[in-house]
C-alpha cells in the first residue's frame, strides 16, 4: 500500500527550538514506510520571510520525488499573493 503524508514540514526556526530539515523527514519517513510527503514552510507567504519558500525548494530538490512543495498564503495579503503566485 502506498502511504502519502499530506501535511508535513521542511523549515527551520531557530526562536521555537524547530530543525525539521529534509534529510530528518526523510529518515522519519523510511522509518514509517512513507512514499512521498506534502511539505511546507512555517511560515506563509507573503509575509515576514518570503524566502521561506525558496528555501523550502532548495531544501526538497535533491528528494523532488519524495516530496510535494505545498505553499501557504495568506489571503489578508491580497494583491501581494497574487503577485508572489506569479513568481512560482
Amino acid at each position: 500500500m502506498r502511504i502519502i503524508d499530506m501535511h508535513a514540514h521542511v523549515d527551520v526556526c531557530p526562536p521555537l527550538n524547530w530543525y525539521d530539515t529534509a534529510d530528518k523527514l526523510i529518515k522519519l519517513m523510511d522509518e514509517a514506510g512513507i512514499e512521498k510527503a506534502v511539505v511546507s514552510a512555517y511560515l506563509n507567504v507573503p509575509g515576514p520571510d518570503n524566502s521561506c519558500a525558496e528555501r523550502l525548494w532548495k531544501s526538497i530538490e535533491p528528494y523532488k520525488e519524495r516530496f510535494m512543495m505545498f505553499i501557504r498564503m495568506d489571503p489578508w495579503f491580497g494583491q501581494d499573493c497574487i503577485d508572489f503566485a506569479g513568481c512560482l
